[in-house]
């Protein structure tokens, strides 16, 4: 603004480790490209449906299908793929909202973006799992003390926000 430097407020948040549901890889940032969907948990799978009492409850119930019959080599495949064509990795995290002592039972998905490199350096197997544990302190998500979350202001613009941990 005005040709001066503008600095914004930023927020400290202390959260318990985040469960990785699943990988999204773009080959630029505007577009995605490659979906991968593991099945979620119960508590995800309320964020999917207007009223959970009255739906069918099959949200990912073909993708299910499908890793299941092939012992997860389309799951191995994705990730290869990502890994070979894509620029930006973005993970979708959520919290076990039953541990927080709320009475809400449906969790919020967050959006995180890492580097391509960081996400293959570990494990093929760790990769692969669903419902992975990431400890946003000390996994490599962070970079320069700062975790980058997409999407996780409400409203109608999608800021980005820095969170110093």
């Amino acid at each position: 603004m005005h040709k001066e430097e503008v600095r914004q407020a930023v927020t400290t948040i202390e959260t318990s480790p985040l469960i990785v549901n699943s990988t999204v890889g773009s080959p630029w940032s505007a577009y995605p490209r490659h979906r991968l969907g593991i099945p979620p948990l119960d508590e995800i799978e309320w964020s999917f449906y207007k009223n959970w009492c009255r739906s069918k409850k099959k949200v990912f119930a073909r993708y299910a299908k499908k890793h299941a019959e092939d012992s997860g080599k389309s799951v191995a495949h994705e990730l290869v793929r990502i890994r070979k064509y894509c620029t930006v990795v973005r993970i979708l995290t959520h919290i076990q909202i039953c541990n927080t002592g709320l009475s809400q039972e449906k969790a919020h998905l967050m959006e995180i973006q890492v580097n391509v490199g960081s996400v293959f350096e570990d494990d093929e197997r760790d990769q692969e799992t669903p419902h992975r544990w990431v400890d946003p302190h000390d996994d490599t998500i962070t970079k320069n003390n700062f975790l980058i979350l997409k999407g996780s202001i409400p409203g109608t613009k999608k800021r980005v926000i820095d969170i110093v941990l």
